[in-house]
């Protein structure tokens, strides 16, 4: 593993998609994937394009903008250990919001091609990661129906 990996592999622990994976083949997972760096302000993902890549935030902070009546209004803000991107690679969508770095940040980038190889490769891990993300869509779906919820009884 490369030191620049090493320093960020404990934020894995942190990282939904992929609790349960077994030390062994998070490394090797891990290792597979690349590390890709952005300043504050940059866009790492913008509204509408072809979703290739997972992202899981080792470092910085993103906003998540939405475009609505001719402006990009800001819907979250989230941190370290946060994955973002899962939900249009899965659902083979194309991205429905923009995301912008808000500090200078690093990512692990998990390609839609290295995800499904593990199809073929490790299916057990494969498994466990779409079960993983499964679970974190739907814990949001519940987060979001709580919010619209209590927008509707103001």
């Amino acid at each position: 593993m490369t030191d620049e990996k090493e320093n960020y592999f404990s934020v894995l622990g942190e990282v939904a998609i992929f609790a349960a994976i077994e030390q062994e083949k998070l490394v090797a997972l891990y290792e597979s994937c690349e590390i890709r760096h952005m300043e504050s302000g940059e866009m790492l993902i913008r509204e509408g394009t072809v979703a290739e890549e997972i992202y899981i935030i080792l470092e910085g902070e993103v906003a998540i903008l939405l475009h609505r009546n001719e402006r990009l209004v800001e819907v979250a803000r989230i941190g370290v250990g946060s994955c973002l991107g899962e939900t249009s690679v899965i659902g083979i969508q194309h991205r429905t919001a923009d995301v912008q770095a808000t500090k200078n940040s690093i990512f692990l980038v998990l390609t839609r091609v290295r995800l499904m190889k593990l199809f073929t490769d490790d299916l057990q891990l494969f498994a466990i990661l779409v079960l993983n993300i499964a679970r974190e869509l739907a814990r949001r779906l519940k987060d979001t129906d709580h919010y619209i919820e209590i927008e509707r009884s103001l």
